[in-house]
């Protein structure tokens, strides 16, 4: 009887000890810093009627492509307008109530792709 009980004692003990090294090696692998987005500002205007309007560099990590995005923001509302995947500069080039012209480039000497967003 006492042979059982220390062998259930060594089981639970593994189990446990099993169980606290996945818990702590999915901790790991989660708060990793290839899973971190970096996020930078490329460019900014403010249309007519009072909406800012933002391009913004979502740099890749383990698990995302690099990305350029468009918003428009007016307060604490967000809408995202458009994304480039595969760029990482842009810039604005002209703004009209409707449109907006973006010039995206992967690289700042790199040949220049331009493109028209619809803000409506």
């Amino acid at each position: 009887m006492k042979k059982r009980r220390i062998f259930k004692r060594i089981v639970v003990s593994v189990t446990v000890a099993i169980f606290l090294l996945a818990i702590g090696f999915m901790f790991l692998i989660f708060n990793s810093s290839s899973f971190l987005i970096e996020e930078h500002l490329l460019d900014s205007c403010q249309t007519n009627d009072g909406k800012f309007i933002e391009i913004i560099y979502l740099g890749g990590g383990a698990t995302v492509n690099e990305v350029v995005q468009v918003r428009s923001s007016r307060g604490k509302d967000s809408e995202i307008l458009d994304v480039f995947e595969n760029y990482n500069h842009a810039r604005i080039s002209s703004l009209s109530d409707s449109s907006l012209t973006v010039i995206l480039s992967y690289t700042m000497e790199g040949k220049p792709d331009t493109t028209l967003v619809n803000l409506k």
